[in-house]
C-alpha cells in the first residue's frame, strides 16, 4: 500500500512535467495578448503603433458559426437499440439536454469552451456530481402531535431541533436546522491555464490521459463547508505565487496584485496509480492546498484528502488536431504571424503617409525655426533677407507608397482564408451540416473554406460535446 507521502510524490512529479509549463504557456499568453490588442513591445516613439486584430477577428468570426450549429435543434440524441428502447432513449435525450442547457447554463459553458479552444488551444469543461449538504432553518407553529411526529420521522431530510415550546392548547412551535442532501450534476468551464495533463499524453481524449490536474482559488470557508479538516486548512498559506504569466495575461493583472488572506490555491490531482499494489491502476483524487508550483522545481502542498474516483471529471477539445498529442493548435496560432506582419506593414505605410503629409525640410539660418516647427493651415514662415525663399528652404524627398504594398496586404488576407476559412464569402454553417457530412453530397457542395470550418465544428462535437453528454448520462 502506497503511503500518503508516496502518492504526493507521484503527483508532484507529474505536476513538474505538466503540459501547461514552458513553451505552451508562453504561446497561450502570446495569443491572449494578440487577441486583446496589446503592444508587441517593439513600438518606436513618434512612429505608428497601430495593431491589427486578426486573432480577435478569427475567433469572433468562427464563434457564432459554431454556436449556431449546437444551439439550433438538438445537440444530443440517444439512439434506441430496438423498438422497445425508443421511449427510454427519448427520455434520456430530454433529461441530459435539460441538465446541460437549463440546469447548468449550457450557453455560457459551451461558449466559454469554444472560445478557449479557438484562442488557447484547448477548451475544457468540468462535469461532476455534487452531493454537498445545505442547511436551512425551518420554523413551524401550531402543530399537533401527529404533525410534529411526521416531521421528526421524515427520513428524506435530517432535522435537528434547536428550539421548541408547547402552548396551553397543546400545540407545538418548533424550530429545526434541516440538512438537505440534493445531489445534482454540475458543469463549469475551466480556464486553460488552470488545468493540464501528463506531458506524454498521446490522445486528445481526456480518458486516455494518465494524470489531470485542476488548480483554482477557493475561500477557507467554502473548504470548511465541504468537510475538509479545519486544522489542515489553517496550515495552507495564502499568496500570489500561482499568478503566472498566463494568468496575468488573461486577467490583465499587475504582478504585485494584493492577496486575500481568505483565498487559497487548491490543486485537484487525478492520477492513475496502483496504490494498493495489486498490479492494476486506480484513479485517485488528491486534493492539495497551497500555491503548488507547476513546472520544474515545483514544491508540494498540504494534502487535504486522497480518495478513489470513478472517472476523470473533465472533457476537452482542440480545434486543430496534432496526431498522437493531447494539445493541438488554436485558430490564434494560425494567425499570430499574419497579425504581426500586417501590423508591421500597415505601420510602415502609415509612417510613409505621415511623412508625405508632413514633409521634412532643410533650412538655413535665414529661416525662423519656431515658424517651421509649427504646421497649420494658412501659417506664415518668416525668412530674413531678400533672396529667393527656395535658397533657404528645401523639401526632403520621400519615396511614395509602392503599389506592391497594397498587393502584399491582399496576400496576407489570402493566407488567412487558406488557413482558417475566415474572411471567405461563406457567412456561416447550416446547422444540418454535421448531420449531412457523412452522405458525401453536402461535403461536395461546400467550398474549401466551409469545409475547413465544418471540420472545426466536428472536432468540437466529437471531443467536447459527445463525451460531455455521455458523462452526464453516466452520472
Amino acid at each position: 500500500m502506497l503511503s500518503e507521502t508516496e502518492v504526493l510524490a507521484a503527483c508532484t512529479e507529474e505536476l513538474q512535467d505538466s503540459t501547461t509549463v514552458g513553451e505552451l504557456s508562453e504561446q497561450r499568453s502570446k495569443s491572449m495578448r494578440y487577441y486583446l490588442g496589446e503592444p508587441y513591445g517593439d513600438e518606436v516613439e513618434q512612429r505608428s503603433q497601430l495593431i491589427t486584430r486578426e486573432v480577435l477577428e478569427s475567433v469572433e468570426w468562427l464563434t457564432p458559426s459554431l454556436m449556431r450549429i449546437f444551439m439550433e435543434g438538438n445537440a444530443v440524441s440517444f439512439d434506441a437499440e430496438g423498438p422497445e428502447d425508443e421511449e427510454a432513449a427519448e427520455q434520456e435525450t430530454d433529461v441530459v439536454s435539460h441538465i446541460f442547457w437549463n440546469q447548468n447554463n449550457g450557453f455560457y459553458n459551451t461558449l466559454s469552451a469554444i472560445k478557449d479552444g479557438l484562442l488557447s488551444k484547448t477548451g475544457w469543461l468540468k462535469i461532476w456530481f455534487d452531493e454537498s449538504e445545505t442547511e436551512e432553518r425551518e420554523e413551524y407553529s401550531g402543530l399537533d402531535e401527529i404533525a410534529t411526529m411526521a416531521l421528526l420521522t421524515d427520513d428524506s431530510v435530517e432535522r435537528e431541533v434547536v428550539d421548541h415550546e408547547i402552548d396551553e392548547d397543546g400545540l407545538v412551535s418548533i424550530t429545526f436546522i434541516a440538512k438537505n442532501k440534493r445531489g445534482k450534476v454540475c458543469i463549469m468551464p475551466c480556464a486553460p491555464e488552470d488545468i493540464g495533463v501528463n506531458s506524454d499524453a498521446y490522445s486528445p481524449l481526456v480518458d486516455d490521459c494518465r494524470f489531470v490536474y485542476h488548480q483554482v482559488r477557493r475561500s477557507r470557508s467554502s473548504l470548511v463547508e465541504e468537510g475538509f479538516d479545519r486544522e489542515l486548512i489553517d496550515k495552507i498559506p495564502s499568496g500570489n505565487e500561482a499568478f503566472d504569466e498566463e494568468r496575468l495575461a488573461r486577467r490583465n493583472l499587475e504582478e504585485d496584485r494584493d492577496s486575500s488572506e481568505d483565498m487559497l490555491w487548491i490543486t485537484e490531482c487525478y492520477i492513475k496509480l496502483d496504490r494498493d499494489e495489486d498490479g492494476i491502476d486506480e484513479l485517485l483524487k488528491v486534493v492539495m492546498g497551497g500555491a503548488v508550483s507547476i513546472g520544474s522545481g515545483g514544491g508540494s502542498g498540504v494534502v487535504l484528502s486522497i480518495d478513489e474516483y470513478d472517472r476523470f471529471p473533465f472533457v476537452a477539445w482542440t480545434p486543430v488536431l496534432l496526431t498522437h498529442k493531447f494539445t493541438g493548435m488554436s485558430i490564434a496560432d494560425l494567425r499570430l504571424d499574419v497579425q504581426y506582419a500586417k501590423s508591421t506593414l500597415l505601420r510602415n505605410m502609415f509612417d510613409n503617409i505621415y511623412h508625405m503629409n508632413n514633409t521634412e525640410r532643410a533650412v538655413n539660418d535665414r529661416v525662423n525655426i519656431e515658424d517651421m516647427l509649427m504646421t497649420m493651415p494658412g501659417g506664415i514662415k518668416r525668412v530674413s533677407g531678400t533672396q529667393p525663399v527656395a535658397d533657404s528652404i528645401m523639401p526632403l524627398a520621400k519615396q511614395p507608397l509602392s503599389p506592391q504594398s497594397f498587393e502584399l496586404l491582399g496576400v496576407l488576407d489570402e493566407m488567412t482564408k487558406g488557413r482558417t476559412g475566415v474572411g471567405s464569402d461563406v457567412a456561416s454553417l447550416d446547422p444540418s451540416a454535421l448531420a449531412n457530412v457523412n452522405t458525401g453530397v453536402a461535403a461536395l457542395s461546400y467550398d474549401a473554406a466551409r469545409a475547413r470550418v465544418e471540420l472545426i465544428a466536428r472536432m468540437c462535437a466529437e471531443f467536447l460535446l459527445r463525451p460531455a453528454f455521455r458523462l452526464i448520462h453516466e452520472l
